[in-house]
């Protein structure tokens, strides 16, 4: 699956609508393009902009979507929380709105819901028609009172089919509700949705526990392979030559288990199937998995070769082998990878290679595509060696009132020499923090002590 468009409403810090497109070409004025969408999907987008700007919100955005869409095909329901724009009174009793263009198989659908203060208040789902390029309905919803009103497509389901989802609640949404009908088209597309849609890696120091836990979670979830990790890690330069498993420090019955995920693993990456590895083996519990995380051993390039376990190596080092397979994994098979910050825990030359890895068309053969904020400019004078067009950026940055708006680089008159970081330094673009090194100066010098002697050079 990839993404075409996004847009969102009312949500923390975006008051009215902001879109963010991730074409190519800006060519996405009509419904079809001529020989399909998938050539003009963008490989990658960065978010700039000064603190506060609301970048985080807008990818939280993403993510909120995400979220209700995989919880709800999953089977669990709860209310989501409402976030409106709080800077002006009319938005507190507004839904929150969101919109997302996407591929799938080669057809183009559009995806719309609204979740309001009492949930859900509006939702629809449109397709375009291959052969008309005409937009076509499959479904639209609105509910008032906590009742749904739902149109269909004629001959989309069954009467049985649309009685079942005439039942779900103003919690829910029909879409991810579809998921749990048997051998439907609509149903297909959910789940395809709910596991393909945006794969999220969680950045900063505040997602340290989290990034450990993903590792469990990858371990769990048979997506680990030691030999991948070494390699991983390696090539990020953190002077580990190798990850193991410490078999002493593990039942026998697990490390039994562990083996033949292993093998599993390895064949389904020489048969080039990467859904063999998960469902030819048996489960693994959290318990396994934590068990497995923390008698990983890292061996350290030196004369003594020196080994840790996961309590003893660096966040860093935790943060790219939390980071990195899920950035092998979307440039394998694809998928959409968005992370807040990436640049944050991560040195600067190692995500320029997963930038480069991103926009080469000849390792990134199935089309991924990464999103990710960042306060770096060396992006921007670096655009070219990176595989970068101005049309990759996008500047986030507040109003007068305090809303958050959205840009593109290529808004303004780009130049194919220009030094871009030259011209946003110089605040030719906007979204640049305006300090006054002034007031930090006074600030500094009202509570200043006098120095040693007591003597105060002016």
């Amino acid at each position: 699956m990839r993404i075409l468009f996004f847009s969102v409403k009312n949500f923390r810090s975006v008051d009215e609508t902001q879109t963010i497109d991730f074409v190519k070409g800006r060519v996405g004025g009509s419904p079809l393009v001529k020989g399909g969408w998938e050539p003009h999907v963008r490989p990658v987008t960065i978010l700039m902009g000064p603190n506060a700007a609301g970048k985080s919100n807008v990818i939280d955005a993403m993510g909120y979507v995400t979220t209700a869409i995989q919880m709800q095909s999953r089977g669990f329901i709860a209310p989501l929380p409402y976030m409106p724009f709080m800077l002006e009174e009319s938005r507190r009793q507004d839904p929150s709105e969101f919109e997302f263009d996407f591929l799938h198989e080669g057809v183009r659908y559009r995806y719309y819901f609204a979740y309001g203060a009492q949930g859900v208040e509006a939702e629809s789902l449109y397709e375009v028609n291959n052969k008309t390029g005409h937009w076509n309905k499959i479904f639209e919803r609105e509910v008032e009172d906590g009742r749904s009103n739902i149109t269909w497509r004629q001959g989309i389901l069954t009467a049985a089919d649309k009685r079942v989802l005439q039942s779900a609640t103003s919690k829910e949404l029909v879409f991810p509700f579809s998921s749990r009908l048997p051998e439907t088209q609509l149903a297909s597309l959910s789940a395809a949705v709910a596991s393909d849609f945006v794969d999220f890696i969680p950045t900063g120091e505040i997602h340290q526990n989290r990034r450990r836990q993903l590792l469990i979670q990858m371990i769990k979830d048979k997506e680990f392979r030691l030999e991948d990790a070494s390699r991983l890690l390696n090539l990020a330069d953190t002077g580990i030559i190798s990850v193991t498993l410490d078999e002493k420090k593990i039942s026998q019955k697990l490390l039994k288990k562990f083996r033949t995920i292993r093998e599993a693993l390895e064949a389904s990456i020489t048969k080039g199937d990467e859904e063999s590895g998960s469902e030819s083996t048996a489960p693994i519990t959290e318990e396994d998995a934590e068990s497995i995380a923390y008698n990983l051993v890292f061996t350290h390039q030196g004369r003594e070769k020196t080994r840790f376990t996961t309590a003893d190596e660096s966040d860093g080092t935790l943060s790219w082998l939390a980071y990195a397979p899920s950035i092998l994994r979307v440039l394998r098979t694809g998928g959409v990878l968005v992370a807040d910050e990436l640049d944050a825990s991560l040195h600067q030359r190692l995500v320029e290679v997963i930038v480069r890895a991103f926009t080469n068309p000849q390792v990134n053969v199935h089309q991924a595509q990464l999103v990710f904020s960042s306060h770096n400019t060396n992006f921007l004078e670096y655009m070219k060696e990176l595989g970068l067009e101005p049309e990759s950026f996008w500047f986030v940055e507040k109003n007068p009132e305090g809303a958050s708006q959205l840009y593109p680089l290529d808004s303004f008159e780009t130049h194919k020499n220009a030094n871009y970081e030259t011209r946003y330094r110089g605040e030719r673009y906007g979204a640049i923090p305006n300090i006054s090194e002034e007031a930090l100066v006074n600030l500094v010098q009202e509570g200043q002590r006098p120095p040693l002697g007591g003597v105060v050079h002016g």
